[in-house]
């Protein structure tokens, strides 16, 4: 994952983290942004979005 190594040599992430595992909790992020939004017209789903990435990527600090 190349995303996840630059985050690593520049210190935004911690040494040792499994790449695909990030990807596929961003990739879910995403996926649930998108049904929330889109299909359950929730009015709090940027709201949500935002402490869930903010949650993940202090998961990876």
């Amino acid at each position: 994952c190349r995303i996840d190594e630059s985050a690593i040599k520049v210190g935004d992430f911690r040494e040792g983290i499994e790449c695909e595992q990030f990807a596929f909790d961003l990739y879910s992020l995403l996926l649930g942004f998108h049904l929330y939004d889109k299909l359950l017209d929730d009015s709090e789903t940027k709201k949500r979005q935002e402490i869930a990435l903010e949650r993940l990527l202090a998961n990876y600090k």
